[in-house]
């Protein structure tokens, strides 16, 4: 990434039905903000949560603190080369880019996503897929 960069913006690829509006969104979010190191899209968890030990459930947390992380994710660049420098180093492995913005102290802002920005991850969720694409284009259909 070239220094004059002053936002790093990632994508899954797996994601395939995230807005433009969204990612332009997400990144307004930031630029609006410049006390935070970025912006993960989200959206609230639906599930009751159960923390388990050795098979046995020992705990319910309260969901509403719960998000489940999407992307687009932004963040400013210079904290971003910085996480995974420091990340390299240590030998750390985030599951995405925001673990190790956060692991240095970063702040990072929740941008409320949908649910329909999927991820295509096991097999089941390629009939979602298809049935979002059906749905998108029967919509275009009828408005035109």
């Amino acid at each position: 990434m070239p220094d004059h960069f002053e936002f790093v913006i990632l994508h899954d690829g797996a994601r395939p039905l995230v807005s433009p509006d969204l990612i332009d969104h997400t990144i307004n979010i930031l630029k609006g903000n410049i006390d935070c190191d970025g912006a993960v899209v989200a959206h609230p968890a639906v599930d009751t949560l159960k923390v388990v030990e050795d098979g046995v459930i020992v705990g319910t947390p309260d969901r509403r603190v719960f998000w489940n992380a999407q992307t687009p994710q932004v963040f400013r660049a210079g904290i971003y080369r910085r996480a995974h420098a420091s990340a390299l180093s240590d030998g750390f492995v985030g599951t995405d880019d925001s673990s190790l913005i956060e692991r240095l102290g970063g702040r990072v802002l929740v941008v409320e996503g949908k649910r329909d920005n999927i991820k295509l991850t096991v097999p089941e969720d390629y009939s979602m897929l298809t049935a979002a694409v059906r749905s998108f284009f029967a919509r275009r259909k009828n408005e035109g």
